[in-house]
């Protein structure tokens, strides 16, 4: 994804929706903060120092979700492998430590408004 600028340009929004399902059960387990780290890694090559300040932002303002949702909807529209490829980093976070009902909602809210 950061090859594509307009989604380069959008990693808040990203980290806000990983951390709308991480947050979901109350407790950010040590698997999803790893799974966290991981997208950022891979898809945007940042650091560490630079995925653990990311994290801190969204961890402490806790962005507004209904707002990235719609910058990601309109930037996913001509890519939908990146698209695809993001759910399942958002399904990788739920399963990584155990499904629980109220992540699989918060994925299921988060699906249903980027399809």
């Amino acid at each position: 994804m950061k090859n594509i600028e307009i989604l380069n340009g959008l990693k808040e929004s990203f980290a806000v929706l990983l951390w709308a399902i991480i947050i979901s059960d109350g407790v950010v387990s040590d698997k999803e903060r790893e799974a966290f780290n991981k997208f950022f890694k891979l898809e945007f090559d940042l650091n560490p120092y630079e995925i653990d300040a990311l994290f801190q932002t969204v961890e402490k303002n806790q962005e507004n979700l209904e707002q990235h949702l719609k910058l990601l909807r309109l930037a996913f529209r001509s890519y939908p492998a990146q698209k695809a490829r993001f759910m399942q980093y958002l399904n990788e976070c739920i399963i990584c430590d155990g499904v629980d009902n109220r992540e699989y909602h918060t994925f299921e809210e988060i699906r249903n408004r980027l399809f």
